[in-house]
């Protein structure tokens, strides 16, 4: 509705500058109590909430136990969470490792503006090549590959990192994601949700070269 688009192509991070001091404070006050009430219940493992800001107030839509388009970007940008080597706190939420309680420290107000793009595929389709795995930059019109480590890719803010499930002689159904783009950059015009610029140029070619 309201020329947004009619599937799901990924997740922009809002800075937090986005929104107004009275609004940033109501989430910390929402957010706030969440963590104490699953402290209370001696919850461990990962979950995420998903809020909806109306006006000036924000609102809870749900809350998932489970992973979520924006748990990568969570745990390998340091700026996004309070642990000193946050990968590797998430690592071990899968392992029998001694679990590590919710900490009463302050929320992290982040002004990253990154963004994740899913590329699917509209129709069923058989997968002819596959660019690999890694770090690239956007140059010249196309994606030029810079490493496979991820300290590239946090250590260059005009990076990308390009990750997929496949082997390359996969047949892909209608809606399945061929690539999935994590970007410290906007890919998207977060008031409309459509591409921007770089967004649609690097779907785009994407979409191309497979």
């Amino acid at each position: 509705q309201n020329g947004l688009p009619k599937s799901f192509l990924g997740v922009q991070w809002l800075p937090k500058k986005s929104f107004s001091s009275k609004v940033n404070d109501k989430i910390v006050s929402i957010l706030t109590q969440l963590k104490d009430a699953l402290i209370k219940q001696g919850f461990c493992g990962l979950a995420n909430f998903d809020l909806l800001i109306s006006g000036q107030n924000p609102l809870i839509l749900e809350c998932n136990p489970r992973l979520s388009s924006a748990t990568p970007q969570i745990f390998s940008i340091p700026k996004l969470t309070n642990h000193n080597n946050p990968w590797q706190f998430y690592l071990q939420s899968f392992f029998k490792h001694p679990q590590h309680k919710i900490q009463a420290k302050t929320l992290p107000a982040s002004d990253f503006g990154g963004a994740l793009m899913d590329v699917d595929v509209e129709q069923e389709t058989k997968i002819k090549r596959l660019l690999p795995i890694g770090v690239y930059v956007w140059q010249k019109n196309k994606l030029i590959f810079v490493s496979g480590f991820i300290n590239d890719y946090n250590n260059n803010s005009g990076a990308i990192f390009l990750f997929h499930e496949w082997s390359g002689h996969e047949t892909l159904k209608p809606r399945e994601t061929l690539y999935t783009v994590f970007s410290q950059q906007p890919l998207f015009e977060w008031h409309r949700g459509s591409l921007n610029s770089l967004g649609l140029k690097i779907y785009r070619y994407l979409k191309r070269y497979n």
